[in-house]
């Protein structure tokens, strides 16, 4: 059986045409991972999940997180695979708010990340981002989360998060 292995210029082919359905079949790897919607950023533990991706990236070779691609594991091999798209707009990511996010919770700053919404070649108006971080200098790593979310009940019985 045959596995559609995406390295990152075929991805970057793929999003500057917006032809994303080319991504449909393809395997998540060491060098991608795709999430199926942007993270909440009003959850800290979406904070914390997203200074744990790009971390991650960081402290290997780089990589590139596509959001808005659903993934589902596969019986054929161990990475997930590229089943579905789910496009949003363009107002539905702050990458501001992402960046900001970083520099809270990574230590030291990871530099030269590129961050682009792309949208799609048959409705402009939605798209999918792509967050690459680049190899990082070995000299600055490793890249460390500065914080923790923990998740405890209180009286009630319900859940609360703090940071």
């Amino acid at each position: 059986m045959t596995f559609k292995v995406l390295d990152q210029e075929v991805v970057r082919e793929i999003l500057v045409t917006g032809e994303f359905e080319r991504l449909i079949g393809g395997i998540e790897h060491q060098d991608l991972e795709c999430k199926l919607t942007p993270y909440r950023l009003q959850d800290a533990s979406q904070d914390r999940e997203l200074a744990k991706d790009i971390s991650c990236f960081a402290n290997a070779s780089g990589g590139l997180l596509l959001l808005g691609v659903k993934t589902e594991k596969s019986s054929f091999h161990s990475g997930d695979e590229i089943r579905k798209l789910h496009p949003f707009p363009e107002a539905g990511i702050d990458f501001e708010f992402y960046k900001d996010v970083l520099d809270r919770w990574v230590y030291p700053a990871i530099r030269n990340i590129e961050w682009k919404w792309w949208p799609s070649k048959g409705n402009s108006r939605e798209g999918i981002a792509s967050i690459r971080i680049p190899p990082q200098p070995s000299s600055i790593r490793p890249f460390l989360i500065t914080k923790t979310v923990e998740e405890r009940a209180n009286r009630n019985g319900d859940k609360k998060k703090t940071k």
